[in-house]
Order: C-alpha cells, then sequence, then structure tokens
C-alpha cells in the first residue's frame, strides 16, 4: 500500500490535489486536518490529507489469499 501526505496552504488548494489524486488512483485515509501555524509575525493555516493507494502487489496477494480461501471452502466442503 502506498501512502502520502497532501499539503496545501488553503482549502480550495487541498480540494484541487485531492481531486487530482483521485483521479490518480488514491483514496483519502481519514479525515483533514488543519494545523495554525505561526510565521514571523503572523498565523498560517496549513491544510493536510492522508491518501492511499492499492498497489498491484497489494492486489496480488489479495487474489492469492481469496484463491486460497476458495481453495480451503472446496476441501472442507469435499471433506464433509
Amino acid at each position: 500500500m502506498k501512502y502520502k501526505i497532501i499539503k496545501a496552504s488553503s482549502d480550495h488548494e487541498l480540494e484541487e490535489e485531492v481531486r487530482k489524486h483521485l483521479m490518480e488512483g488514491w483514496r483519502p485515509l481519514g479525515g483533514v486536518s488543519i494545523v495554525q501555524a505561526e510565521m514571523a509575525f503572523s498565523k498560517v493555516l496549513k491544510f493536510y490529507q492522508a491518501v492511499e493507494k492499492e498497489t498491484r502487489e497489494d492486489r496480488r496477494r489479495l487474489l492469492e489469499m481469496e484463491d486460497d480461501e476458495r481453495d480451503k471452502a472446496e476441501l472442507e466442503r469435499r471433506l464433509r
């Protein structure tokens, strides 16, 4: 599983970045985090969204697990 944190300086910028990532197959993980940071003499908001993306290796492992479960169920059915 790939994991990434998207950072932005505004909610609109974060929305745009998340939209781009969704189009590339990423999924939001949890909610948006907003942090107030002090920069020199002003306060600045920073916006964060964690995202994850399934890899080919993840998909292959999942398919193998499904195959193993089907094989086990078939064996149990035959042993009855």
